[in-house]
Order: C-alpha cells, then structure tokens, then sequence
C-alpha cells in the first residue's frame, strides 16, 4: 500500500473519490477484534462442540488461512460474492493493477474470521455477533473434495443461476496444498 499510494500521487490526508475519506483514515483502520462474540458462542454452548474451526484472517489471505483449519477430505466453497470488499481494497486493485487472485492471496478482501459450523447451528452462531454488532453473515459452505489435491485457491467460472442472487463467484479451497 505504501508503495502504491504514497510515491507523490496523493498524501495522507487526501481523499480519493473512490475511497470517500481520507488515505491515512482507511490505512490505518484498526481491526476488528472478534473475541466478545465469539466468546459469547463457546459460552452459550459449552457441552456441543458448535464450532468446528475457526480462521483468523491476516497476511496470506482467505487462501492462506481458511485451509489450515480443515481436514483435508473437504473444500471451503466461499461466494465472494455475498460481500463487498471494502473501498480501500478496491483502491490498491485498480491504482495498482493488481489482479483480483493476487488480491485474495494477500489481502482479506474485508472478510477478517472465519468460522466453521455445522448447517443448522449457522442462525444461532450467528446471533452474538449481530447483538454485538460485529457484521457477519453466511458467505461459503463445506463439502467433500472434488480433487486429491488443488495446487492453490483458484477462482472458478461465474455460474449463472436463478435465485435472488443470480451470479455466484465461487472460489475453491483444497485443503492438502496448506498441510
């Protein structure tokens, strides 16, 4: 990012339109922490094991992060499509020229823990963090994997489909690459 945006063409203080405040504001956003809630998810339930894993997402993206937590018979399957990513990504892609893979491999594109549960518990995880009011949502399922092994996290075609959402971009995660 510094190499990006503080070789002259604009300062800290400066507001590039696409960004809609200012430079030195969105580099230095703190992260968010998830403690409260997720703490508030193993209290709730302390004999079942709700929570299959978890993924806290910093350097190496959601490729270099999300496999490490699962057994290596499944893919992750995340929609990025279910989520913008926030402006300051999108800044460092077109100021850059960075492509949208490259992107996920280093940034967490705005999504910063993942947690993996079962289906029908996704409503009840989900809870704390809303009361907290710590964004989350439902963006990516489990499945069996379709390969023995899935050199990257590679992102598939746009797949047209009929519901509310009508484009779904799915990416892949195989979990052997990370092990």
């Amino acid at each position: 990012a510094r190499k990006l945006f503080l070789d002259g063409r604009w300062g800290l203080g400066a507001a590039p339109p696409a960004l809609g405040e200012p430079l030195g504001t969105a580099l230095l956003r703190p992260t968010r922490i998830y403690v409260k809630p997720i703490l508030a998810v193993l209290r709730t339930y302390r004999i079942k094991k709700v929570i299959h894993a978890m993924a806290h997402i910093t350097g190496g993206g959601l490729p270099g992060n999300v496999p490490r937590v699962l057994p290596p018979n499944v893919d992750a399957i995340l929609y990025t499509n279910r989520w913008e990513a926030p402006p300051i990504f999108r800044l460092i892609a077109e100021t850059g020229g960075v492509p949208e893979r490259e992107m996920y491999r280093v940034f967490n594109m705005g999504i910063g823990m993942v947690v993996v549960v079962a289906p029908h518990f996704s409503a009840s995880i989900l809870s704390p963090f809303v009361s907290l009011r710590v964004p989350a949502r439902r963006d990516a399922h489990v499945e069996e994997a379709v390969a023995a092994e899935v050199p990257e996290l590679f992102p598939l075609p746009r797949e047209e489909t009929l519901t509310a959402s009508s484009v779904s971009s799915r990416w892949r995660s195989s979990i052997p690459f990370t092990r």
